[in-house]
């Protein structure tokens, strides 16, 4: 088996069919990265027009939140209703590229309020 070389493009088009055949790529599954990164650009894509670096950006972090936590996911939705983890293959990666900039507002939030009711309830705001 020949090493992964990636340094120069005609050595990554070589190599690419390796990542094929591992399917990963540093333990994230490969489909859910690139669900992830497809969600991500139609989620940028349906929203007001926005800088490139914007868009680069929701692109990258809606395809590593995708393979990051895709497989933990699934595996949780698969033993608590009793399914097989190819039902959910497809759906979780793409939910998680579109609902993560919808959720993440919400959670910063209520992370907030929390930490707000945590220092009051030690009496460290002054009014």
């Amino acid at each position: 088996m020949t090493p992964l070389e990636t340094s120069n493009v005609p050595g990554h088009m070589l190599n690419m069919g390796m990542i094929g055949i591992s399917g990963t790529i540093a333990g994230m599954p490969l489909e859910a990265l690139v669900l992830g990164a497809v969600a991500g650009a139609l989620h940028h894509g349906l929203k007001e027009p926005g800088s490139r670096k914007n868009g680069m950006l929701v692109i990258i972090t809606s395809m590593l939140l995708a393979g990051s936590l895709s497989p933990m996911i699934m595996a949780y939705l698969a033993l608590s209703l009793g399914l097989e983890q190819e039902v959910f293959k497809a759906a979780v990666p793409m939910l998680i590229g579109l609902g993560w900039s919808w959720a993440t507002p919400l959670l910063n939030d209520g992370l907030r309020r929390l930490w707000a009711g945590w220092i009051d309830k030690w009496g460290g705001r002054r009014k």
